[in-house]
């Protein structure tokens, strides 16, 4: 880059020198023709044409070597600093954007895990929950049924108990019946047996 400025700036002299070498040469040939008793401006003095070249020329090098030797150097070393500040802040960009890539896959994959892991829980829980409402249902019917067997039993004892009783009320009933109505005493164990013919007729 340097080399292509110091190649514009040689050309922009090289044209303004060539530029001002047309008006200088028509400028000293109207002063030429002039007469020499005409005075006029100093710069315009045939006289002083040739320093006045000699001196155009060296300061315009001199511009040039500034220019190419001083100014050139520090513009392309400015351009180069600049140029690499823009890639390094370019690659920093980019790591950056790589890394939260990376962290947005980690995170994509940490939420997946999360996921499959509350969804595994979840289940194991649901299968404890039903094993454990199948278990206790499975007991509580057991003592139901064996609650329900032993009301039965105490049910029938507590029957069988009662028409024990009232079968010999009803042979009391029977006996004192006939004695009272008909004057004839019965045996207990006659009256009794009436009774629970009585009482099984009816049963079935």
């Amino acid at each position: 880059m340097r080399y292509q400025l110091a190649a514009g700036v040689r050309r922009w002299l090289v044209t303004g020198l060539l530029g001002l070498t047309g008006p200088l040469a028509a400028t000293v040939a109207a002063v030429a023709e002039e007469e020499p008793h005409q005075s006029g401006l100093p710069q315009f003095d045939v006289s002083t044409f040739a320093s006045q070249i000699f001196w155009l020329i060296l300061a315009c090098w001199a511009l040039y070597y500034l220019l190419v030797r001083k100014g050139l150097p520090r513009i392309d070393s400015i351009l180069e600093e600049r140029q690499r500040r823009i890639t390094v802040d370019l690659d920093h960009a980019a790591a950056l954007r790589r890394e939260a890539e990376e962290s947005l896959q980690r995170y994509e994959v940490m939420v997946a895990e999360a996921h499959a892991r509350a969804r595994e829980q979840i289940q194991a829980s649901q299968e404890r929950l039903t094993a454990e409402f199948a278990q206790r249902q499975a007991t509580l019917d057991a003592d139901l049924g064996a609650k329900r067997q032993e009301a039965e039993q105490r049910i029938g004892a507590a029957r069988q108990t009662a028409m024990g009783e009232l079968a010999t009320v009803a042979a009391d009933v029977v006996q004192t019946a006939i004695r009272r109505l008909v004057g004839i005493e019965v045996a207990p164990q006659e009256s009794r047996a009436a009774v629970e013919r009585v009482m099984q007729e009816s049963a079935s």
